[in-house]
């Protein structure tokens, strides 16, 4: 895929590049998201107050809570961050992509997962309460990111590279493309479970309390979990202003949120669960948003032919060294 690249000036290169500059913005990014999380606890808590009082019951960690909340968000801003510097000009399409994103990734699909292999533990009104804390966390971590990182729609002349998602795609492309991405998360999914997930007996004996779901469920709910992957990749790939393998990368590394709150001690999953799945999901889920992206970004027929017969843009700028390396 040929990539519209700019050079940089000298007076881009003095603004804001510096590492003292991207540490502290991602620092505040990281701050950000730590008092979201508590805000958006609190909210939960006042409005579905019978699961905080049911977790309380049962809460044998909190004194480790806050230094791992505040680690789950350090990480997150480090996840983040070098998204929302590679987003194309315009603050409000990176906040929506990136926060959409996340919005998709963690109260959505980590909650589907919950209500379908954690049901028999969960107490009533947990996934609203999960929902309505996550999305406070993901409508700050879009807006913040973009405010930090991102570039407004005048601060440069066009985008440094061509579009990921490729409109030339026919209807019939992107559903092949959509089974491809679900068949392939399926795959990435059985494979963590068999060779890391099934063989910790401590994560097997919590799963044969509860009680496993129909092999024919897991398959259903995996599908349409792999479809909604496939979306929270697109708004990734369509706000990033980069080149494909950049690109498969940071949609990798934002693929990889969840474990992060698999780091925050809860009184439904076991210490020893939680590390198990916290490789099984960064490993599967580090691969599958690199084969997610790879898909989505391939050119249509033709599209890389009549590209390279393009004449050549006037004038190039350099890329931004405010941007996350």
């Amino acid at each position: 895929m040929s990539d519209i690249v700019a050079a940089p000036s000298p007076t881009t290169a003095a603004v804001g590049g510096s590492a003292a500059s991207t540490a502290g913005r991602t620092a505040v990014l990281a701050l950000g998201l730590f008092t979201a999380m508590g805000v958006g606890s609190t909210l939960a808590g006042l409005l579905v107050p019978s699961v905080g009082e049911a977790l309380a019951a049962r809460q044998q960690e909190g004194s480790a809570g806050a230094a791992a909340v505040a680690f789950a968000a350090l990480l997150q801003a480090l996840m983040l961050a070098p998204t929302a510097a590679r987003a194309r000009p315009g603050r409000w399409r990176a906040a929506l992509g990136i926060g959409g994103a996340y919005w998709l990734i963690t109260p959505v699909l980590m909650q589907i997962e919950s209500a379908v292999f954690l049901a028999p533990v969960l107490p009533d009104g947990f996934l609203l309460s999960v929902g309505i804390s996550e999305t406070v966390i993901a409508a700050t971590a879009g807006v913040l990111a973009a405010t930090l990182f991102g570039r407004r729609a005048g601060e440069s002349a066009a985008p440094r590279h061509q579009a990921l998602l490729d409109p030339n795609v026919s209807v019939h492309g992107w559903v092949a493309r959509l089974v491809a991405i679900c068949v392939i998360y399926i795959l990435l999914y059985l494979l963590a479970g068999a060779f890391i997930a099934l063989r910790d007996p401590a994560l097997q004996a919590f799963y044969d309390q509860i009680g496993m779901p129909s092999l024919g469920t897991i398959f259903g709910v995996q599908a349409l979990r792999g479809a909604l992957w496939a979306a929270a990749g697109a708004l990734l790939l369509g706000v990033l202003d980069a080149n494909r393998r950049t690109a498969a990368g940071l949609v990798g590394l934002v693929f990889t949120l969840p474990v992060t709150l698999l780091l925050i001690p809860n009184p439904i999953m076991p210490p020893e669960v939680r590390s198990t799945h916290f490789v099984e999901v960064a490993s599967s889920n580090f691969l599958f948003g690199l084969a997610t992206a790879w898909i989505l970004t391939r050119r249509a027929r033709g599209s890389s032919l009549a590209q390279s017969r393009a004449p050549a843009p006037a004038v190039t700028e350099q890329a931004d060294p405010s941007e996350i390396h």
